[in-house]
């Protein structure tokens, strides 16, 4: 996880976004594809981008630590966060709230298929202050 999040910096650098990390676990070992796992961060990372192209202020928080024996990784930015009315659809396929040929509608579908066949959970909603809060929960691998 920690490889991708620094994959991504240039990125967040071009689009002057604010990370901001917490990493409180040292190995976690979870039962699934890295290349998989990666790809539901990739998705997760580039809605938040999007997200935030409007706001003033653009800050990521990203926070990964274990409790429970599950892997919690959470992520907060800025954006216009969540709307009630899409809440229900945000992981259907082929649901975007983006402008024709800005998207598909599959990041956080194939996303939540991913994390789902590795036992796991993934909520969307909108974040305390402003924003989304994307909250994955992978089940510890013995």
């Amino acid at each position: 996880m920690t490889s991708t999040i620094e994959f991504l910096y240039s990125t967040f650098k071009e689009e002057n976004i604010e990370v901001e990390t917490s990493i409180q676990v040292d190995e976690f070992l979870v039962l699934g594809n890295r290349s998989q796992l990666q790809q539901v961060l990739l998705n997760i990372f580039k809605n938040a981008v999007d997200a935030m192209e409007n706001s003033k202020i653009k800050k990521l928080s990203i926070q990964i630590s274990a409790a429970d024996d599950n892997l919690s990784f959470t992520l907060v930015d800025t954006g216009h966060g969540v709307n009630e009315d899409i809440k229900s659809q945000i992981l259907d396929p082929f649901f975007t709230t983006k402008d024709v040929g800005k998207g598909s509608g599959l990041g956080l579908s194939i996303s939540q298929s991913i994390v789902s066949k590795m036992g796991g959970e993934t909520s969307i909603r909108t974040a305390e202050n402003s924003g989304a809060k994307v909250e994955i929960k992978l089940p510890k691998h013995s």
